[in-house]
This record gives structure tokens, C-alpha cells and sequence, in this order.
């Protein structure tokens, strides 16, 4: 018998192909996938740590600060045990420049600090610094006292702080009727009413109230960031109502220079020399007997100076603006926690008889 072949056997297998490359590749995609996932949620672990732990001490801070805030009220206090003022104000010498204060002390709490004083720009970067004591709200000009005889003094500040003549008049104006309650402006095509703020692109009402706040000023004709915060140190709104009245014992050069040059013209026959003159001998006489006068509240007595005619012309207008006692006081609280360099300031003013907070708001640092 012929041998014969299982044909069953010939024909040829189809065998797999070997997958190992593929899954190969395969599992180190899965493995790549699932790193950057991983990654992706440490990250977002690590950011959601590192934003409760700025919470945290952002918190922390916070509270500090109205640790702070107690802390400054029964500073006041003691400064007034009896009802005289003793408080250390900030003293400016005759070329306006700020004497170095004592740096404020740095009180620890929990982790962190705060410091009681006030802020000082102290270096070229705008970096601050802190100097112990009070500043003396009564030393600034009072915009809720502004009136059609006396608004020429917020004119001359704007102008002695480098605002445009023409602009600095039309600001002046607009602030003061912003809060009288005159519905008409005192000059054509200056300040502004209600016909003015009605048809800006947002409509609002001309208040013709009181100031609450400076801030208020930003709804003022006029009135820019750069002009506001040039113009923030030297102005208050408290006391809410009464006349303008400065603290002549505690004001700045510019404050000063302000009233001084508001009053000359044909009114004291005199010239901007004379009102400038007139405040120079008024820092120089201060400067000597400052120290004492705030320690022992004595009335700093100018009629003392040697002043010329035209000089003594002009001291005697603006000596009806004179007040020699402050009623609030406005301080700063900066804390801080070191550890994450978290940090937190507030500016608060305070009526002093009472103890009352007037203002309070948290700042830029």
C-alpha cells in the first residue's frame, strides 16, 4: 500500500503574533498617564495646604491686629487719666522733614507680633516702618468743614501738593458740594451738582451730606487715585459737623502753608512770600518748645514770634481756624506671622473722650 500522507497534518498553522512590544508600550502609557495624574493631585494637595495654611495665618494675623486695636484704646487711656493730653503726636521740623521717630515696639503674641504706632515711608522703595505714638486727627483739614468762605484752603493744599491750579480750584469746589446742602454751584462750569452726577455713565445722586469717609472722595468731580492718595495724610472728616478748625500745634508744614496762603490777597494785603514766611517762623518757634508743649499740654503762645506787619496780618486771619485740643486720634496696627511671612494693617481712628472707633479699615502693606 502506497504510503500516504495526512493531509490534515500539511496544512499550514496561523500562530499568534508575539503582542510583548505592544503591551509593553501600552503599560508604560498607563504608567505615564497615572504619574502625571498623581502629580497633578500632590500639587493640588500641596497648593490647597499651602492656601490653608495662609488662611491660617491670615486668621492668626487678623486677630492680632484687634489685639492691637485694644491694646492702642487703653495706651489712650492712660495717656488721658485725668483728661489731659499727653499724647506723643508726630513732630515735623521746619523743612518738613519727619524727625526720626522711635521705631514701634514689636509685642508678642501667640506666634507672631504686632506693632502700635504709625506708619513711616521710610526708604526709596516705599518700604514702611512703624514709629511709636498717635497721630492727632485734629491736625488735618477737616473737608466736612468746607464752606463757601473757607474752601480756598483745600484749593491751596491740592496746589501745594503739585495739582494744577485750574484743577485744584474746580476739586475744592466740588468737594464742598458734595456735602453742603447748596442744590447749585458756586461758579459756572465749576463743581458739581447733581446735573453733573446724574448724567455720568452710572447716574448717582450728589450726596449734600456729611462726609462718612475720605474714601467718599472718589465719587467726587475730579478726583483721581494719584490726587486721593497724596491728598489721604493731610484731610479727615471728623468731627462729622462743626466748623474748620486745625490744630496748629500738630499740623504739617503743608497744612499750615494751606490756611496761611488761603487768606492773602487783598483781603490781608499780602503776597504766598508772606504766608510762607509766616509758617516758617511757625515750625522754627514750634520746633524749640514742641516736646514740652505736648508733654505738659501748654498752648504754644505765637504771639511770642517776632513777626512782621504783613506776616502778623495773616496770622491773626487764620488764628479763627485754631484749635488747641484734639478730640480724635488715628493710630496703625501691623501684625504679623512670621513663620509664612503672612501680614496684616489696619488704620483706625478713634474718638479719645470716649474711647469710640470712628474708622477702621484694613490697608495695604
Amino acid at each position: 500500500m502506497p504510503f500516504r500522507v495526512n493531509q490534515k497534518f500539511m496544512i499550514p498553522r496561523s500562530y499568534p503574533a508575539n503582542n510583548s512590544g505592544i503591551v509593553l508600550i501600552v503599560v508604560l502609557w498607563v504608567l505615564a498617564i497615572l504619574s502625571i495624574f498623581v502629580f497633578i493631585v500632590g500639587q493640588g494637595a500641596k497648593t490647597e495646604i499651602s492656601f490653608a495654611k495662609y488662611a491660617v495665618a491670615k486668621m492668626k494675623t487678623r486677630q492680632y491686629v484687634w489685639a492691637g486695636t485694644f491694646y492702642a484704646l487703653d495706651q489712650i487711656k492712660n495717656y488721658f487719666p485725668d483728661g489731659i493730653n499727653k499724647l506723643p503726636y508726630i513732630n515735623f521740623s521746619e523743612k518738613n522733614q519727619m524727625k526720626q521717630p522711635e521705631e514701634a515696639a514689636k509685642i508678642p503674641i501667640d506666634t507672631g507680633y504686632f506693632q502700635m504706632g504709625y506708619r513711616v515711608s521710610s526708604d526709596e522703595n516705599g518700604s514702611d516702618t512703624y514709629g511709636q505714638g498717635f497721630q492727632d486727627e485734629s491736625g488735618r483739614i477737616n473737608i466736612n468743614g468746607l464752606t463757601l468762605s473757607n474752601y480756598h484752603v483745600l484749593e491751596q493744599l491740592l496746589i501745594i501738593l503739585g495739582v494744577d491750579n485750574h484743577i485744584a480750584l474746580d476739586i475744592a469746589l466740588s468737594m464742598m458740594d458734595w456735602q453742603d446742602r447748596a442744590n447749585d454751584t458756586v461758579e459756572p462750569g465749576l463743581g458739581a451738582e447733581d446735573d453733573f452726577y446724574m448724567k455720568q455713565p452710572k447716574p448717582y445722586h450728589c450726596k449734600n451730606l456729611p462726609y462718612d469717609s475720605v474714601e467718599e472722595l472718589f465719587l467726587v468731580k475730579g478726583m483721581t487715585k494719584k490726587i486721593f492718595q497724596t491728598l489721604k495724610p493731610y484731610i479727615t472728616v471728623f468731627p462729622k459737623y462743626g466748623g474748620l478748625t486745625v490744630n496748629f500745634n500738630t499740623a504739617s508744614e503743608e497744612v499750615l502753608k494751606a490756611l496761611a496762603r488761603s487768606v492773602t490777597g487783598p483781603q490781608t494785603n499780602t503776597d504766598l512770600a508772606d504766608a510762607d514766611s509766616l509758617i516758617s517762623k511757625i515750625l522754627e518757634y514750634r520746633e524749640k518748645i514742641n516736646e514740652q508743649t505736648v508733654q505738659d499740654h501748654q498752648t504754644m503762645d505765637f504771639n511770642d514770634m517776632p513777626l512782621n506787619a504783613k506776616e502778623r496780618a495773616i496770622y491773626l486771619t487764620i488764628n479763627s481756624y485754631r484749635s488747641t485740643r484734639g478730640g480724635a486720634v488715628r493710630f496703625d496696627v501691623h501684625a504679623v506671622e512670621p513663620a509664612s511671612r503672612v501680614e496684616t494693617n489696619i488704620e483706625v481712628v478713634v474718638d479719645q473722650p470716649t474711647s469710640n472707633i470712628l474708622y477702621w479699615q484694613e490697608t495695604a502693606h
